[in-house]
């Protein structure tokens, strides 16, 4: 900052980039100064986090540039696609934010201007940033990120594999070769003029002359003169990477064709189906069986087939074409639903594992009842509980439904496979001692020199005292609980639904607590930080985990050695949602309120699609049957003096 003149107001991003990438390398201040790049991108990070709290310097804008428009862009897809970690995402990005800027500046991003030798040139670069191979690493891992990305929307990329691969699949598609003969062909092989291509030292030690396609030979020519690496050996595959100089193996053509098959959305078997694909296409075409023997092996003059349309190759192409559709009918329907605005993450997860059992039991035909649940009772738990079968079969209904409309004969569902799907279990309701005990608990976490004792007491106070879900609360940001209105904002919870929920006076004073301890220890109070943050381990200084927090509770319950009063295998952390419900609408039958109406005030609260969603708390808990028995008795009371 010195060096270079800048005030306060100046220091931004931008200048934090300068000084990493250009002093710090270089940088020859007096000792001692550390000089680990992630840790002073984490210092400064914090740094420019606790100048924007305190309004010292300008908060962060939202460059339009294009290269920063295209990083936004990958980034979501990194959030929501992939379901990469913040500071995973923010790693990256640093790597791809290099190479776009360095390529095109303020200009356009053009993929296609991304020559391979450019890439190999900046990753050469960035290697020298990098003391550790795991450094090294992680640029190879974010360029391949991005590259797979664009990939994903129709941009050519990657295109020094593939032109290798379309050779690779056409000599064993079109020529029926094995993938030995494949990695054994050389260039004096292939006579161009006369077409032809020669296969020496062949099964049984023949040497075999056979017609080369035309398709075949533009997809070899293709390759030889785009992508082959330069060379004194004179096979026709090359290795692309060390060792140099050697022809492929059979192992390398076997996994090219395994790969295409994947990006095919094909399940793979072996690549010696496609030797037996090209004799049957033979026999289909007319060819006589002694033609056909020249290319496969396997076919005799001694052996008659039933029918031309027929053999193992044939079938096989017939499991390939229903597996495929039956696959984008799937994806179909999940774009679909998409589109009308329904979430579909768990359909999506059920229909994808159910046509890759499909695929793995090379189902033919329309679907079926039996095959669905014969899937429905192969969950990854091994569960003998007919309710969850049912739950996963439910998953199944809509998309029969909706597929019959293609394939008339597909069978659905219904609720007599395995029976309707059991109701909602009775939760635990916790007492207002068994509340007390389990904050006191959490207060007395260690180490204590962190602040993970009032993290866990502040986190689990919240969801006692607002009924609020664990998602909703570990998704706070410092912006969301404004402590000077007592107001809490949740954004996009269940169902895409936002909502801004009063507190009561004591848990504003409780979080106004946390908060002043929580800032006095250091950790960030940026507007778009975490409210609630991690305090030990690789967490440190990151939002709370859901499975973190389950995982202390739990321990927590043990120790406490509550009494299970529902009908889940333990007391849950949901269950403190449930006896927030539970106790409100307990003080309103004790006050003899109108339930009823005030039924409309809690749901919004605590965030149900559906008023009956809250009513369910009247016959799911006791306590509340007792009171509403009550009321009945007493209207019913009531009603017999007047008409008496």
């Amino acid at each position: 900052v010195q060096s270079e003149g800048l005030q306060l107001c100046q220091i931004d991003e931008a200048a934090v980039t300068d000084f990493l990438d250009h002093h710090l390398s270089y940088c020859r201040c007096v000792r001692p100064v550390r000089l680990n790049r992630a840790d002073h991108r984490a210092a400064l990070g914090h740094l420019l986090g606790v100048l924007r709290a305190r309004g010292a310097i300008a908060l962060a804008t939202m460059n339009a540039a294009p290269t920063d428009c295209e990083l936004r862009r990958f980034d979501a897809h990194m959030e929501n696609v992939r379901g990469l970690a913040p500071k995973t995402r923010s790693q990256i990005l640093r790597v791809v934010g290099r190479l776009l800027r360095q390529r095109f500046g303020s200009d356009a991003v053009d993929i296609a201007a991304i020559r391979p030798e450019y890439v190999r040139k900046f990753f050469e670069q960035q290697s020298k940033r990098h003391s550790k191979p795991g450094g090294v690493g992680s640029v190879a891992s974010a360029l391949h990120g991005y590259f797979r990305y664009r990939a994903s929307l129709g941009d050519l990329v990657h295109s020094r594999s593939m032109r290798r691969a379309d050779a690779i699949g056409r000599c064993a598609l079109d020529l029926g070769l094995r993938s030995g003969e494949v990695a054994r062909l050389g260039l004096d092989d292939i006579d161009w003029r006369v077409g032809t291509i020669t296969l020496r030292h062949s099964k049984g030690l023949r040497v075999d002359v056979l017609p080369l396609p035309a398709t075949t030979a533009q997809a070899i020519a293709s390759y030889l003169r785009d992508e082959r690496p330069k060379t004194t050996n004179r096979a026709v595959f090359v290795r692309h990477i060390a060792p140099r100089d050697e022809p492929v193996c059979a192992d390398l053509i076997r996994k090219t064709i395994r790969q295409a098959y994947a990006r095919a959305g094909l399940p793979y078997t072996r690549s010696h189906l496609l030797r037996h694909t090209m004799a049957s296409r033979l026999l289909a075409g007319g060819s006589s069986l002694k033609e056909g023997a020249k290319h496969h092996a396997n076919l005799r003059q001694a052996r008659q087939p039933q029918s031309r349309r027929s053999g193992l190759a044939l079938a096989w192409e017939r499991i390939m074409k229903a597996a495929t559709s039956l696959q984008t009918r799937v994806e179909q329907f999940l774009a679909e639903r998409h589109r009308l605005g329904f979430a579909i993450r768990t359909p999506a997860y059920s229909l994808r594992g159910f046509v890759r059992h499909m695929q793995a039991i090379k189902h033919r035909g329309p679907l079926t009842v039996d095959a669905m649940a014969d899937w429905a009772r192969r969950d990854s738990h091994g569960s003998d509980d007919p309710s969850t079968w049912a739950r996963r079969l439910k998953h199944l209904r809509s998309f029969t439904r909706w597929l019959r409309q293609f394939e008339p004969r597909t069978e659905v569902p219904d609720y007599t496979v395995f029976g309707r799907i059991s109701e909602r279990q009775a939760p635990h309701i916790y007492s207002e001692a068994e509340i007390i005990d389990l904050l006191a608990a959490a207060r007395r976490l260690g180490p204590a020199s962190t602040l993970r004792g009032i993290v866990y007491e502040t986190l689990f106070g919240l969801l006692a005292s607002c009924g609020l879900r664990i998602g909703e609360a570990l998704a706070l940001n410092n912006e969301d609980v404004d402590l000077r209105r007592g107001m809490l904002t949740i954004r996009k919870a269940k169902f895409g639904k936002s909502r801004q929920i009063p507190m009561h006076t004591s848990t504003v004073e409780a979080l106004r607590r946390y908060r002043s301890t929580r800032d006095m220890a250091g950790e960030s109070a940026a507007p778009q930080a975490a409210f609630f943050m991690g305090t030990r381990g690789r967490r440190h200084g990151l939002p709370l985990g859901d499975r973190q927090v389950h995982r202390v509770f739990g321990a927590l319950r043990v120790q406490l050695g509550w009494r299970n009063r529902g009908n889940h295998h333990a007391p849950r952390i949901h269950d403190l949602r449930h006896t927030f419900v539970v106790h409100r609408i307990e003080q309103w039958q004790a006050r003899g309120e109108d339930v009823d109406q005030a039924m409309l005030s809690l749901s919004t609260y605590v965030g149900h699609a559906e008023v009956g969603n809250t009513y369910w708390y009247m016959s799911a808990a006791p306590e509340l049957m007792t009171g509403a028995a009550d009321r009945f008795a007493s209207f019913v009371a009531h009603s017999g003096a007047n008409h008496a």
